[in-house]
């Protein structure tokens, strides 16, 4: 028979708590990772390539005064979390604000949780870049990478794993810096190979080749102005010292050693009156 009304509620009650104390599923949710990441990109991870990039990669490509090409993974503009990285500001110590609300945290982390549930609306639309997507590239997972200071820890390397990850960079390098662009996109290129994927490997302590120890490849043309124009103004001064010395050296030379043989003779007298004074005193 049917329950009396007066228990209907009761037993509605009893059935919708049953499965939770029987440890059933809750219902889904985003998976946050502790720092409230934008779907598959790891927050944490693309916030330390991010350190890297600003530190080495955008910096060089500043000075070049060149552009990166549409589809390009390290353009810092398609980045998925710039907005809402652009709207936390670290206070001081253990203490960040969003600007979005100026609501303020103790953590770093809680304030990304926070971006993560209340501004979404703030994660760059499709096309983005997920920056962690390049983190086993630039070894950001063993750094301790900040971005006033550069220092790899040595992690476990190995050299068949590494191999996907330099064909990666390559591929990269290619696709941001076209070696058909001209001469200064060729030397991009070839200062990005070198201190990025040809550092993708391990070295003979067992760890990942630091990053970043070479300077930059320089234009031939510039190097060869330069030291020609170094050589002409070596010759120019040469010459006109010589022609300075010729005319009007003997002369001045010869003054200047009265001049101060006078003046030495002078300072020799007072020191030598001085210390015949003194011994006129004492004795």
């Amino acid at each position: 028979p049917p329950p009396p009304p007066q228990h209907r509620h009761l037993l509605l009650l009893i059935l919708f708590l049953l499965p939770h104390r029987c440890g059933a599923p809750a219902p889904a949710t985003p998976a946050l990772a502790g720092h409230g990441d934008a779907g598959d990109c790891d927050r944490a991870r693309a916030r330390r390539t991010r350190a890297i990039l600003e530190e080495h990669v955008w910096p060089m490509i500043k000075d070049e005064n060149y552009e990166l090409p549409p589809g390009c993974n390290l353009d810092g503009s398609r980045d998925v979390f710039q907005k809402q990285e652009g709207k936390k500001k670290k206070v001081r110590s253990q203490l960040w604000q969003c600007l979005e609300c100026n609501k303020r945290f103790r953590r770093e982390k809680w304030l990304d949780l926070h971006m993560h549930r209340k501004h979404e609306h703030l994660l760059l639309d499709s096309p983005s870049v997920c920056l962690s997507d390049l983190c086993t590239m630039f070894d950001c997972d063993s750094s301790d990478y900040t971005s006033s200071s550069n220092q790899w820890r040595k992690t476990a390397c190995n050299e068949e794993e590494l191999k996907d990850e330099r064909v990666h960079c390559l591929a990269i390098a290619e696709k941001c810096f076209p070696t058909n662009g001209g001469t200064k996109t060729k030397r991009i290129h070839e200062t990005f190979v070198q201190a990025v994927c040809e550092k993708i490997r391990c070295s003979a302590s067992g760890g990942r080749t630091k990053m970043f120890e070479v300077q930059k490849v320089s234009d031939p043309g510039w190097t060869a102005l330069y030291y020609v124009a170094l050589v002409l103004t070596v010759c120019i001064l040469v010459i006109y010292y010589l022609v300075y010395i010729g005319n009007f050296g003997t002369v001045s030379m010869s003054r200047d050693l009265r001049h101060k043989r006078s003046r030495w003779q002078r300072l020799y007298v007072w020191i030598s009156s001085l210390f015949k004074a003194k011994k006129r005193k004492f004795s």
